[in-house]
């Protein structure tokens, strides 16, 4: 009976200290106390939209919101948690981008511009250019420059905006390469340089090495200025490997102990 009972507290932690190690990454990554239901409120007032439209005019000149931004959709919510019920009005305007000059359209249609408001009007959340730009710089330009810069062998290139910040993005070139910086973690894959650029003053204002592997530059339009190495990709590769291995080393320790026991057991 005690060899039995043994045996089945042996299979409980073989099954359960995984399991119960998996639960305990899940909620340190973050569960949410605080979860937010959306009720969809249906179109903007026309107020809320004219309020939007006179920040994106006074920030970058109606000149230019004339030229380049064209009004798309205005949607209100309300967002309800325990802390209560705020409505949330969200401004959509397409940047129009010329793709005469701007390049490979197969990073997509541009950077979007999207201004979030509250119930009264004021700007919560700006997500559209810093500054106004006009797309001086052409894609055969850009190409010359980051030759000018060390780039050889340039695969492609195309317009993104960066990762939003407080007061908007920027809006760079993309110039990708097959230029080899070193060879990756994974499966000892290349990764390759690449550069961004100012579009208007061809200014290199960030580079960046790219694994093919995980990622690839300009589709998602949201791109990380500055150094940008791939630690940051393998950091989180690495801390999903390391809870494997986690786990597989508690299933041997479990299997260890299992056999002393029955070891002991069987004397």
């Amino acid at each position: 009976m005690n060899k039995m009972l043994s045996v089945f507290a042996i299979l409980v932690l073989l099954i359960g200290l995984p399991f119960a190690y998996a639960q305990s990454g899940d909620s340190q990554g973050g569960v949410v106390a605080d979860q937010t239901e959306t009720q969809d409120l249906g179109p903007a007032s026309q107020k809320i939209i004219g309020d939007a439209t006179t920040y994106l005019k006074e920030k970058l000149g109606t000149d230019y919101y004339n030229q380049y931004i064209t009004f798309q959709s205005g949607e209100s919510f309300m967002d309800c948690s325990v802390s209560g019920c705020v409505v949330r009005n969200e401004i959509t305007f397409d940047y129009d981008i010329p793709f005469e000059t701007a390049g490979n359209p197969s990073f997509g249609p541009g950077p979007r511009i999207q201004i979030t408001l509250d119930d009264n009007g004021d700007i919560v959340r700006y997500e559209g250019p810093m500054k106004p730009y006009y797309f001086t710089i052409s894609e055969d330009r850009a190409i010359e420059l980051a030759k000018d810069y060390g780039l050889v062998d340039i695969t492609d290139a195309g317009v993104a905006s960066s990762v939003v910040g407080i007061n908007g993005y920027e809006v760079v070139w993309v110039v990708s390469s097959n230029d080899i910086l070193r060879y990756g973690e994974v499966a000892n894959e290349p990764i390759y340089k690449g550069i961004y650029l100012d579009v208007d003053s061809g200014e290199v204002v960030g580079e960046y090495s790219i694994n093919p592997m995980i990622q690839t530059p300009g589709g998602s339009g949201a791109v990380e200025l500055g150094n940008f190495f791939e630690e940051d990709n393998f950091s989180i590769q690495d801390s999903e490997n390391m809870n494997l291995w986690v786990i597989a080393l508690i299933v041997l320790a479990v299997l260890i102990v299992c056999f002393v026991v029955y070891r002991v057991h069987k004397k």
